[in-house]
C-alpha cells in the first residue's frame, strides 16, 4: 500500500477527538475509564459485554475504541464503539459493534495506528502459548483486514509503532504469553509504503557502557517524540518490570554491511511499569509542550515525559486503584 503522509505525530489523537482520550480498561467489569489530560477529569463507561476477552489488545483511533482478538485459540473477534458525542455517565452500557474478524486469531498482539484510519496488528500468541509472526492492517473505514508480510520471528507482547511510513516492532517474547521461550531485544521494521521487501531486522548501535545498553524485554511502551527519534520505555524482562527509557534513531545507516540504527539510554521512569494491551499514549497534549503522556496497563499509572528535560514525572493514578 502506498501510504499517505501521516500529518499527526504517532500516538496523538487531539485533532480528531472531543477530548484527549487516555484510557484503561476494567476487564472483569467491562469498564472503560477515559482520562482527559486537559481537564484532568475521569469518565467511566460500561460496555455491553459480560466481560472483555482476556488478553485482547485495545486502541483508540479517531474517537473510536477498538477491542481486537483475545486469549482463546479461536479469538479473532473485533469490536468497536464510537466515543463521539457521548455524555457521561453512561452506566447503561455503550453498545459495541462487531467488525470484520482478524484473519489470524490471536491475543497479545502489538497495535499501532496510522493517519487516524489504519490499525496494524503484529505478532501475538495463540491460546497464550504459541507465538505468532502474523501481521495485518485494518482499514477502519472499509472494515477490511489485509495480510502483510510476517515478522522475522514469532513473538508476543511486542511494542509496535508507526513512524514516518515505517512500522517498527520492538522486543517481545518468543514463547507466547505462557509457553517456553526467551525475551528478545530485536528491532524489526517494515516500509508500509512498499511492503514487498518485508520486515528487516535492524542492527543496533549501542553505548559502550554496559549499564546503558538496550536489553531484552517485552510489554514496553513506544512513541515517536520528534522527526527523528522514537522513545521506548518500561517493559518486562522475565524477572521484573522495568523503568529504563531509551531513544532510538529513526535514521538508519549501513554499519558493517547491515542496516543499523542507534539506540541509547534516555533516563528512567519514576516507577517500574509495563504498557501492554492498552495502547494509550498522547504526544504533545494537542500543543507544542513537548510532553508524552503514557498510561500503563498493570500499574494503571499515568507517566509524563518532558522531552526538554528528558525526565519523567512521578507516576499518578487518576482513578485510584481499580
Amino acid at each position: 500500500m502506498k501510504s499517505e503522509t501521516n500529518v499527526n505525530p504517532p500516538g496523538r489523537e487531539s485533532d480528531v477527538c472531543p477530548y484527549i482520550p487516555l484510557y484503561v480498561t476494567d476487564v472483569e467489569n467491562s469498564g472503560l475509564y477515559l482520562y482527559d489530560v486537559n481537564t484532568k477529569s475521569v469518565l467511566l463507561f460500561l460496555l455491553n459485554r459480560p466481560h472483555f476477552e482476556k488478553y485482547a489488545s485495545t486502541i483508540i483511533v479517531s474517537s473510536t475504541f477498538y477491542i481486537i482478538g483475545g486469549d482463546d485459540p479461536e479469538s479473532s473477534a473485533v469490536y468497536s464503539v464510537s466515543l463521539r458525542g457521548i455524555s457521561p455517565p453512561s452506566l447503561e452500557g455503550l453498545k459495541l459493534s462487531s467488525r470484520i474478524h482478524l484473519k489470524f486469531p490471536r491475543g497479545d498482539a502489538g497495535l499501532a495506528q496510522m493517519m487516524g484510519r489504519y490499525i496494524f496488528a503484529a505478532g501475538g500468541s495463540v491460546g497464550g502459548s504459541r507465538p505468532s509472526k502474523q501481521c495485518e492492517r485494518y482499514d477502519t473505514v472499509g472494515d477490511t483486514w489485509e495480510t502483510l508480510p510476517t515478522l522475522r520471528e514469532a513473538k508476543s507482547s511486542v511494542a509496535v509503532c508507526e513512524f514516518s511510513g515505517w512500522l517498527y516492532a520492538v522486543g517481545g517474547h518468543t514463547g507466547g504469553r505462557l509457553g517456553d521461550g526467551v525475551w528478545v531485544q530485536t528491532v524489526e521494521r517494515l516500509d508500509t509504503r512498499d511492503e514487498t521487501e518485508g520486515w528487516a531486522k535492524l542492527v543496533l548501535m549501542q553505548h559502550a557502557d554496559e549499564s546503558k545498553k538496550w536489553d531484552v524485554r517485552n510489554c514496553c511502551g513506544i512513541c515517536g517524540i520528534s522527526d527523528q527519534q522514537i522513545l521506548i520505555f518500561g517493559g518486562y524482562n522475565g524477572r521484573s518490570m522495568l523503568n529504563g527509557t531509551f531513544v532510538m534513531s529513526a535514521t538508519v545507516e549501513v554499519h558493517e554491511g547491515k542496516t543499523a540504527t542507534k539506540i541509547e539510554a534516555y533516563g528512567e521512569l519514576q516507577e517500574q511499569d509495563n504498557f501492554v494491551y492498552n495502547y494509550s499514549y498522547i504526544w504533545g497534549n494537542g500543543s507544542k509542550e513537548g510532553r508524552l503522556h503514557a498510561m500503563s496497563y498493570c500499574g494503571q499509572r499515568l507517566h509524563i515525559f518532558d522531552a526538554k528535560t528528558r525526565r519523567w514525572s512521578a507516576a499518578e493514578r487518576p482513578w485510584g486503584t481499580l
